[in-house]
């Protein structure tokens, strides 16, 4: 059986994993979606969380996958919940995206935070092969 992830109106929402015939069961093939992590379903469902987020920030869904692809790569995930569960994807995202120029993740939970110091990161560059879907201009 094969998973695939359907998305809801908002991009990037998760809102239903189906499995289908032909492949490993509850292995989702994320290259649909430009990832090339390797991932079962509840865990394809935590990624694709983590590129919504930061599509949220403004960018485009082929520079989120891009940004995922160079953190992750070609990753085989644990199935769900896999040992990065411990963090929510914002942690993550936010960690992709931002840069305080500590060695930890910005504090985006902290309301009182100073992101003045915070930069954005600057994507994978082109030609990179983290770039899997065609950049939107």
């Amino acid at each position: 059986m094969r998973s695939a992830v359907r998305h809801g109106a908002a991009a990037g929402e998760v809102t239903q994993v189906e499995q289908q015939d032909g492949g490993p069961a509850g292995e989702v093939t994320l290259p649909a979606y430009g990832l090339v992590a390797r991932a079962d379903a509840g865990m394809s469902g935590f990624l694709l969380e983590m590129t919504a987020v930061l599509e949220s920030f403004g960018i485009s869904r082929a520079e989120a996958v891009a940004r995922m692809n160079r953190s992750w790569g070609r990753s085989e995930f644990e199935p769900y919940p896999d040992l990065m569960c411990h963090e929510t994807p914002e942690h993550w995202a936010y960690g992709m995206y931002y840069d305080d120029g500590s060695s930890a993740t910005v504090p985006y939970w902290d309301p009182d935070a100073d992101r003045s110091a915070w930069t954005v990161v600057p994507p994978p560059p082109d030609g990179d092969p983290a770039w899997t879907l065609p950049r939107e201009e």
